[in-house]
């Protein structure tokens, strides 16, 4: 697998993950938002 994490490494955004803020790439973040919201 490709790993992107230095193409993403200059826009990080907190994601609260189980109590704990997290720095994340904001395209992931949208990712994880989109797929939380489907799923409901």
């Amino acid at each position: 697998m490709p790993q992107f994490g230095g193409a993403m490494a200059d826009d990080l955004v907190p994601v609260k993950l189980d109590g704990v803020y997290t720095p994340t790439p904001r395209a992931l973040a949208g990712l994880l938002a989109y797929l939380e919201s489907i799923q409901r």
